[in-house]
């Protein structure tokens, strides 16, 4: 679908993407995520033809359709008519527009202008000027940096509907809670380089990078400094996220245990569990070994 070899891009003495490769397969939502100043916004340009890359190549065997960052829709044209500003301008029919709007459910909204449109309402307007093209791919660029939470969640309900019709997608943000609620596939950048890259229930469940650990922080759960000093995150994926090993862990070791949170979600199909607590007792070290020996991940955390 989608090949990345080799990619450089220079701007004088700086090197902006060191060495990019990469492919995004037909049907999967492929994430793209890093801080700021990781290279992001240059791929963005790269892959959407804006930027020419200084060495390596991008091969696009099918059709993409573009959503910036800040939908650009003409202030001074309805909805509708800047759906079907790209029809006209390629000769198409213009009534592809109005299925665009019905397919992102903002076809009451047609005869308005941007100016009074809500945020999420013109996210939808930028992705359905994007899809009268049909593309095979969409491709887009901080899509929630600008939505309130009730927009981000229409937004990801509209991206898993696009998808599961064929669409494949590309979102490049810094937000880990879209990518972990849509991507099935993950790719973190880092000054301009990838430093981690694979199935999201992998990179999300087994993080091996600094960059991509500390993008993940803020996602787990927060010690309450108030209430514990010392304690440990366990962090649990697929049958050990089922398995009763806290009670084992009570029943075969000399300690203590104290809860302070929990939390259990499924990561595509994946089981994905965290506790907080903090262990007491003779026998401390051979229970994190132990839980070790599960699958189970075990932080120490100063708190």
């Amino acid at each position: 679908m989608i090949t990345v070899d080799h990619l450089y891009v220079t701007l004088g003495k700086r090197t902006l993407l060191k060495n990019l490769s990469f492919q995004v397969e037909e049907g999967v939502i492929f994430g793209i995520i890093g801080p700021s100043g990781a290279g992001k916004s240059t791929l963005f340009r790269c892959l959407c033809g804006l930027n020419t890359p200084s060495e390596g190549f991008i091969r696009a065997t099918q059709k993409i359709g573009i959503v910036f960052q800040h939908f650009p829709l003409l202030s001074s044209r309805t909805v509708l008519e800047n759906v079907e500003l790209p029809l006209i301008i390629k000769g198409q029919d213009p009534l592809l527009a109005k299925k665009a709007l019905d397919l992102v459910g903002i076809s009451s909204l047609k005869e308005r202008y941007p100016a009074q449109l809500s945020g999420g309402q013109k996210q939808k307007a930028a992705i359905a000027r994007a899809l009268v093209a049909s593309p095979d791919v969409l491709l887009l660029d901080e899509p929630s940096s600008a939505l309130d939470p009730q927009s981000t969640k229409e937004l990801q309900e509209l991206l898993l509907k696009l998808n599961k019709q064929g669409l494949t997608i590309i979102l490049i943000t810094h937000e880990m809670e879209l990518i972990r609620a849509l991507a099935s596939f993950v790719l973190v950048m880092d000054q301009g380089e990838i430093v981690e890259m694979g199935a999201l229930v992998e990179v999300f469940g087994s993080p091996s990078h600094p960059v991509t650990k500390s993008l993940l922080e803020k996602m787990h759960l927060a010690p309450n400094k108030e209430l514990t000093k010392d304690c440990l995150r366990l962090s649990f994926r697929g049958e050990a996220a089922k398995e009763p090993l806290i009670s084992q862990l009570i029943k075969q070791h000399d300690i203590e245990i104290n809860i302070f949170q929990g939390s259990i979600d499924t990561l595509q199909t994946e089981l994905m569990g965290e506790l907080l607590i903090s262990l007491t007792g003779p026998e401390t070290e051979k229970a994190i070994n132990f839980l070790k020996s599960k699958g189970v991940t075990v932080s120490r955390l100063k708190c």
